[in-house]
């Protein structure tokens, strides 16, 4: 039924709702910068398109449908004698219903130097002329005792009132531009945005995603809330478009915590405008402080998918042939406590160590994603995270940014050299790119004439653990 529809309406421009490639933004969008936006709703749409009206506008020109066939059709299509609201056959039925009040409204508008469009029973007229030049058989406006007051003008309501239809007076407002001019949900006094709130709810969502990462939670319930979730972002990327700066930065955060979906992102084609981002607790729930009693030495690791731990592997081998097998780790601000780790896998030539949780635990851990290190360049700026001489009061991860200054490599490992130092205890922490995944790992400072102030490239922990982990597996050529 929907597709013998589809073959014979054609929607007029002014339609925006339940047609191909059109939206909430798409009826927002001609009413943008304008002196004033006057809103009118259709009381119970649905339930005024009737059985006997959709019969008549069937047999009616331009279709012409035998009486028959339209009475079939008309009967198929409605539910207690009007259009149900949730078939499939509704949303275009009622645009069919309501092409003649399309056309004079058109017309009226076309008349009075205004703009019309129209999605479902959300009408919309907008103005660029002061507000004494509003034209009275559109809006209606007066002023009395301080309270301002409008209302839909004599031409408008008869033309809506002749196609059957009735105004909802209580949705009838008028908008100008020193107020927030808002159409299907959209603000538009410059152009089509979200409202603040949307924006800050869907944050504080994400936030409460991020600090509850590592603690037992009900499945179901975390599944809704993302799901939940990526549905505001998808909605926030149609609106504001995906090369969008606060799109992306919730997008990130979103993808780092989320474990069933993703937010799609944009390759980035220019370099972020905001280096000074704060990801605060959810980098430091995923970075941790390595100690040894036996070298007595400090490391940074982080977290990956598995619950694998990541560090350099010189921090456990301390100048001698045998390594280390265990160290400690903790988080920042809970120094007290401390989970022992055991290598998994130890490569000496990569200068990567991969350590496994000594007990198995009970959830995964806030991990970083690991991203493609093969298309980095020179001059691209990165952010390496760490614990450079950790102290016990410390409660965040340090964030130091820098740029690639070239690419070398040593003993077949492959190694991006930077433009800032990277100090003792910093060793093992990740490298982040824009879209903070990791492309790298901090390797050693520029100590010596062998080595410079450089980090080891990530595509050699996704070498490693492609090949397979076990417990007893090590590699120490």
């Amino acid at each position: 039924m929907l597709p013998l529809l589809d073959s014979i309406y054609a929607p007029r421009d002014c339609v925006k709702a339940f047609t191909k490639k059109t939206s909430i933004y798409d009826n927002a969008k001609p009413h943008t910068s304008k002196s004033f936006v006057f809103n009118i709703d259709l009381k119970d749409f649905f339930q005024t398109i009737t059985f006997p009206r959709i019969r008549g506008m069937l047999v009616s020109p331009p279709y012409e449908i035998p009486i028959e066939t339209a009475t079939v059709i008309a009967h198929l299509c409605t539910l207690q004698g009007s259009l149900p609201q949730g078939a499939p056959t509704s949303p275009i039925l009622s645009n069919m219903i309501c092409s003649r009040l399309d056309r004079e409204l058109i017309r009226l508008a076309s008349s009075k130097k205004a703009t019309y469009t129209r999605y479902a029973d959300d009408i919309t007229f907008s103005f660029s002329c002061p507000a004494q030049f509003i034209p009275n058989g559109i809006v209606k406006q007066s002023i009395e005792s301080s309270h301002y007051y409008c209302a839909p003008g004599f031409e408008l309501e008869q033309i809506i009132n002749g196609n059957g239809f009735f105004i909802n007076e209580s949705k009838t407002r008028l908008q100008s531009r020193n107020e927030r001019q808002v159409v299907t949900g959209l603000t538009v006094n410059k152009k089509v945005n979200l409202n603040r709130k949307y924006i800050r709810k869907t944050s504080a969502i994400i936030h409460s995603m991020e600090v509850s990462q590592g603690f037992p939670q009900d499945p179901i319930l975390s599944m809704k809330t993302e799901k939940h979730t990526y549905g505001r972002l998808l909605f926030i990327k149609q609106i504001r478009g995906e090369d969008d700066e606060i799109y992306r930065k919730l997008a990130i955060r979103f993808n780092h915590s989320s474990k069933i979906c993703k937010a799609p992102l944009a390759k980035k084609k220019s370099k972020p405008k905001d280096h000074n981002i704060i990801y605060g607790e959810a980098f430091s729930m995923r970075c941790w402080v390595l100690e040894s009693d036996e070298n007595i030495m400090q490391a940074t690791g982080f977290m990956i998918k598995g619950n694998k731990l990541i560090t350099c592997a010189h921090f456990l081998t301390p100048g001698t042939d045998t390594p280390i097998d265990k160290c400690t780790g903790f988080l920042p601000g809970s120094p007290h406590i401390k989970f022992e780790f055991k290598v998994a896998e130890m490569h000496a030539v990569y200068d990567i160590a991969i350590l496994d949780f000594e007990t198995k635990q009970e959830y995964e851990h806030p991990f970083f994603e690991l991203g493609d290190s093969s298309q980095l360049e020179i001059g691209q700026k990165i952010s390496v995270l760490g614990y450079p001489n950790f102290k016990a009061s410390s409660t965040q991860v340090s964030r130091q940014w820098a740029k690639i200054t070239n690419f070398c490599t040593l003993s077949t490992k492959r190694l991006a050299e930077i433009d800032k130092n990277i100090y003792s205890g910093n060793s093992g922490g990740p490298v982040l790119n824009d879209e903070q995944s990791v492309i790298g790992i901090a390797a050693r400072g520029a100590d010596d004439d062998t080595h410079h102030n450089a980090f080891i490239l990530s595509n050699h922990i996704s070498t490693m653990t492609s090949s397979g982990l076990s417990d007893t597996k090590k590699n120490i050529a």
